[in-house]
């Protein structure tokens, strides 16, 4: 979070580095939601790249005191939303309606979402590095990589039974840190 506020700072002040850094650093994420919201790779490149050109112009206006990477995601669902408006202008029939719920479903959006799930990422792989190392490779054969239970009794040569222990533990240390971090949401 003071990492965030420093980078608005630095942004509002004009430095070209920092808006640089936030580009490399939220485009993939921004450009993933874009693509969800727009339903296409095309659109959601130039909702990203106007998204941050949004933030460049707007700069002088950023508030440090906000949440920065949510106000980020509220400028994308609205060129989203922006988007998928001229498209149905231009869409009649089924097509239209189509459209018209995914505005309505878009407009509902919560831009602390993808935030959320982000961290929410970055706190499930925090768990699996400090698992046991058995467990941790049962997991990521399962969870990751999609393998059979049997799959993975075969490779790692152990039995299924013990596969299915290793699982129920990763997914029970899992849902207690989560849990934990939830509490203070």
């Amino acid at each position: 979070m003071e990492l965030d506020r420093a980078l608005a700072v630095a942004i509002r002040l004009g430095d070209e580095k920092s808006f640089e850094d936030l580009v490399r650093g939220m485009y993939s994420s921004v450009h993933f939601v874009a693509k969800e919201f727009v339903g296409n790779a095309e659109d959601a490149e130039e909702v990203a790249q106007d998204t941050f050109l949004k933030i460049w112009e707007r700069r002088r206006f950023l508030d440090e005191d906000a949440n920065f990477k949510g106000y980020i995601f509220v400028i994308a669902r609205n060129l989203a939303l922006q988007r998928l408006r001229k498209r149905k202008m231009n869409t009649v029939g089924y097509g239209s309606e189509c459209l018209e719920l995914e505005i309505k479903t878009l407009e509902a959006f919560d831009p602390e979402l993808p935030i959320f799930m982000e961290e929410t990422r970055d706190r499930v792989r925090e768990v699996v590095r400090t698992m046991p190392e058995q467990r941790k490779k049962v997991f990521t054969l399962s969870r990751r990589l999609g393998h059979s239970h049997r799959e993975i009794s075969t490779l790692l040569n152990i039995s299924v039974r013990t596969v299915e222990s290793h699982i129920y533990k990763a997914m029970q240390e899992l849902k207690d840190a989560l849990a934990k971090d939830c509490a203070f949401y």
